[in-house]
């Protein structure tokens, strides 16, 4: 499930609520850091009750890129405008 949420230091925050079985903490623990790993979003691991067993956070090189490709196409987009300004 994708929730958006108002957040007073952030803003507007989107997150996805994943809900798991595993049969140990350490488990979860695991696939907390693989879906971390894997889709470069910070994630959140808790047990049954909502304790937080760990908090895994995207990589700074997975965040350089993603920051750089949302440059990048901001800059694609701005050139394909000049050009259609020029023709």
């Amino acid at each position: 499930m994708t929730k958006t949420e108002n957040d007073a230091a952030h803003g507007a925050v989107e997150y996805t609520l994943i809900a798991l079985a595993p049969d140990n903490d350490k488990r979860a623990l695991v696939v907390g850091e693989k879906v971390a790993a894997e889709t470069g979003r910070r994630v959140t691991v808790r047990n049954v009750d909502g304790e937080v067993l760990g908090i895994f956070k995207p990589s700074h090189s997975d965040e350089s890129y993603r920051t750089i490709e949302e440059y990048a196409a901001d800059l694609r987009e701005i050139m394909q405008k000049l050009r259609r300004k020029l023709n």
